[in-house]
């Protein structure tokens, strides 16, 4: 393949000059393109083959759905989701609904309805990721009488994707105490006021939960996942038949979500008091990130490559960097490709 250095690759994208090459195909960086996310995205091409795991099946999506404010939000989990839907619920007269290809595409081609989303840089959010779903699968659902009925039988069904594969993960835990002992200071724990664990900075000084995290990323593909938190971005953004993108109006970024949603409201005649918005799930890292390694972060972006490549998300630095002497292999790039008529972009991957 051959890698582009004086073409405009967001004009070849847009079919504004002709590819240069016979092969068709070649390679740019994450982030490079001169297109808003929603407008990137319309260009993805999802495997749905190599990414069948991440993506839901059927034609119907979940989505909060404002008939008097003609806007649709759509839920991606662990990218300030929980925020998202409070205030379509609670400001924007939004219902949580199952709505169809033809109903997305209906309401935004045709009726005006403005369908956004909120995205996360993947790095971070992967973390974020992480800590849902090993929180979700832990010993401790298994607990009849602390554990809702379907989350109880979501853990009878599903913990063997997990213990058998990554074994190492719950060592030494029976029990959320067991956990907590882990990244949650002695005086909360003896004073009985455990429920204040995620509510203050962990105390995984040496590392026991990093270590173990960095042991899942050496091990995990990216490609099977057991939780739909641990799932691409992406995936929740296309239709899961035919993998093609749904018709986003805007993609906000989740690092300013309470400025943004004043924002979106504002745009629609509802008018938020600052402070008003309450966040989401917040909780610092249980995990002590700063323990991990920058070989490890290079994986965790390969492994979110098409996030970065379809999102027009630009790389953290750590992972634009290729090991010593390895001038490829672990740096993220895109694809860009002619396929079925139409330029495409995939991850390098």
């Amino acid at each position: 393949m051959i890698s582009p250095t004086k073409v405009n690759v967001t004009s070849l994208l847009l079919r504004e000059q002709p590819f240069p090459y016979s092969d068709k195909v070649f390679k740019f960086q994450p982030g490079s393109l001169s297109l808003s996310p929603a407008k990137a995205l319309q260009h993805c091409h999802i495997n749905l083959t190599t990414y069948a795991s991440h993506i839901p099946g059927g034609n119907h999506l979940l989505a909060s759905v404002s008939h008097h404010h003609k806007l649709l939000y759509k839920t991606i989990p662990k990218s300030s989701s929980s925020t998202g839907r409070i205030v379509m619920s609670h400001y924007l007269q939004g219902t949580d609904r199952r709505t169809s290809r033809d109903e997305f595409t209906n309401w935004t081609l045709h009726k005006g309805y403005d369908l956004i989303s909120f995205i996360r840089e993947p790095l971070d959010r992967f973390y974020s990721q992480y800590e849902e779903a090993f929180y979700r699968i832990g010993p401790w659902m298994g607990d009849k009488e602390m554990t809702p009925p379907k989350m109880n039988q979501w853990y009878e069904a599903n913990k063997h994707k997990v213990l058998d594969r990554y074994p190492y993960l719950y060592e030494g835990m029976e029990s959320m105490t067991d956990y907590r002992r882990l990244y949650c200071p002695r005086e909360l724990l003896e004073g009985y006021k455990e429920h204040k664990c995620d509510e203050v900075p962990s105390i995984d000084v040496n590392g026991t939960l990093a270590r173990r995290f960095e042991k899942f990323v050496r091990d995990y593909d990216g490609l099977h996942p057991w939780d739909v938190h641990l799932n691409l971005q992406v995936s929740h953004l296309v239709f899961g038949i035919s993998g093609d993108p749904l018709p986003m109006t805007r993609l906000y970024n989740g690092s300013d979500v309470t400025r943004e949603w004043r924002s979106i409201a504002h745009a629609k005649g509802v008018e938020i008091n600052d402070g008003d918005i309450p966040r989401g799930r917040q909780r610092p890292r249980r995990f002590n990130v700063d323990l991990i390694s920058d070989g490890t972060k290079r994986k965790i972006c390969n492994m979110m490559a098409l996030d970065y490549c379809c999102l027009n998300i630009k790389l953290p630095t750590v992972c634009e960097v290729a090991e010593e002497g390895n001038t490829d292999a672990n740096n993220v790039f895109c694809k860009m490709r002619e396929l079925d008529g139409r330029v495409t972009i995939e991850s390098w991957w």
